[in-house]
């Protein structure tokens, strides 16, 4: 498998896998002088906080390459690995996303195709199940411009301002502004959140979609003409480690102007864009959309490796 990401997309399988973790996210610049490496938090399927061991039994790192192991007993769910130098500082971050491979969908409007995964970034599942099962869909939140997500539980708040370094020095803070250059560009960027071959869907991805049946924690859209995807509501996550959903369904899109998608549970309202502020969730499109093949994973106990 070719290619470098700021997330990796694997089966729950009981395995051992490796990524390079020398380089910055889906780039060959250097993240510098590694010396440990950390599982900084885990989730699980519902993105609640997870004890460290659970997603991730081990991490170490051999010959330029994060090599981690899955545990036995193993559902989906999400995870944090941080590289770090010898004092400590943390050079980069990558979210390790547990789930069964994400179907891909061809999304079509005026000729154009854009091929789009079945669910959110970090979420278990691209439906909305039974019961409480479509709360599995939600998947992670993501400040705009930033490659690392944010889990309930797992992070702080500060009303300090970021620069960049700081935003890659503290992947678990949030700061009172965004980084606005992070993923605005006709390709995918350095700190695209999305794994490998993917990247944050452009806002004309949401012009494809109409909305198809009732409101039931969200909305089934028809994304080209007779299809429908699954779009859940907003989920809110807090410091504390508790989670509250919101009515409407919000989602980010890679332009830096009018960059939110938004569908209102009142009824009459149309998708449409408009600026979004603080936390969330993402979905992710073909970087090359003629490349049309699902999500790649593989083990690496063979000494296959990103």
């Amino acid at each position: 498998m070719n290619g470098t990401a700021n997330c990796y997309q694997i089966e729950p399988l009981n395995a051992v896998y490796s990524f390079n973790c020398m380089v910055k996210g889906n780039s060959n610049e250097s993240v510098g002088e590694v010396s440990t490496l950390e599982v900084l938090w885990e989730t699980d399927s519902y993105m609640r906080k997870a004890e460290l061991g659970t997603v991730i039994s081990s991490v170490e790192l051999s010959n330029d390459l994060a090599v981690f192991t899955l545990p036995n007993e193993l559902d989906e769910g999400n995870a944090l690995i941080a590289a770090k130098d010898k004092d400590g500082t943390i050079l980069w971050s990558w979210h390790i996303w547990v789930t069964d491979t994400p179907v891909n969908h061809d999304y079509t409007k005026d000729n154009t195709r854009y091929v789009v995964q079945d669910r959110n970034l970090g979420a278990a599942r691209g439906d909305h199940g039974s019961g409480d099962e479509w709360k599995e869909s939600c998947g992670l939140v993501y400040e705009w411009g930033r490659k690392d997500p944010f889990a309930a539980g797992n992070f702080t708040n500060t009303s300090s301002s970021f620069s960049i370094g700081d935003y890659i020095s503290n992947p678990t803070v949030i700061p009172s502004n965004w980084n606005n250059s992070g993923w605005d560009t006709v390709s995918k960027t350095m700190y695209d959140p999305c794994p490998v071959g993917y990247r944050v869907v452009t806002k004309e991805v949401y012009a494809c979609l109409t909305a198809s049946g009732e409101y039931s924690n969200g909305w089934n859209f028809l994304y080209d003409g007779v299809n429908t995807a699954w779009y859940p509501v907003k989920s809110k996550t807090y410091a504390d480690g508790s989670i509250s959903y919101w009515s409407d369904c919000y989602m980010w899109s890679s332009s830096s102007s009018s960059n939110c998608f938004y569908f209102g549970s009142g009824g009459g309202t149309s998708p449409s864009h408009g600026t979004g502020t603080k936390e969330l969730a993402v979905r992710c499109m073909k970087d090359d959309p003629e490349k049309k093949g699902g999500s790649e994973n593989y083990t690496v106990s063979d000494n296959y490796k990103w």
